[in-house]
This record gives C-alpha cells, sequence and structure tokens, in this order.
C-alpha cells in the first residue's frame, strides 16, 4: 500500500490528533486506498500528505 502511494517501498509518517491539526492553504483531497484507511493529496500537484486508518483520532 505504502509503494502505490509514495513510489517507494515504506513510507516516513509523523501522526498528530486530528484535532490538533489544522489545514492553512485549502483542503486536501482525499480516496480509500484500502478497506481500513483513507489517503489524503494535494488535488492540484498530486503530492501524498496523510494517512488515516477508519474510526482512528490519529492522522499520519
Amino acid at each position: 500500500m505504502c509503494k502505490k502511494a509514495t513510489g517507494g517501498p515504506f513510507a516516513v509518517l509523523v501522526q498528530a490528533r486530528i484535532d490538533d491539526l489544522a489545514w492553512t492553504a485549502g483542503t486536501p483531497t482525499s480516496y480509500r486506498s484500502s478497506p481500513i484507511a483513507t489517503r489524503g493529496f494535494c488535488g492540484k500537484c498530486g503530492t501524498p500528505l496523510y494517512l488515516q486508518y477508519d474510526g482512528d483520532e490519529l492522522i499520519r
């Protein structure tokens, strides 16, 4: 899943509580990347921005 989303064999992730995160320049586009998670990305350039597992208060 990480290779498909990032182009590499793994992804370096930092996690934060969703409530502590504020998007300051628009809202990311998202898609369901698997039955258990959603991924967000920049809708203009395609840069991967986050991974969020269903029902989790953390965003990575």
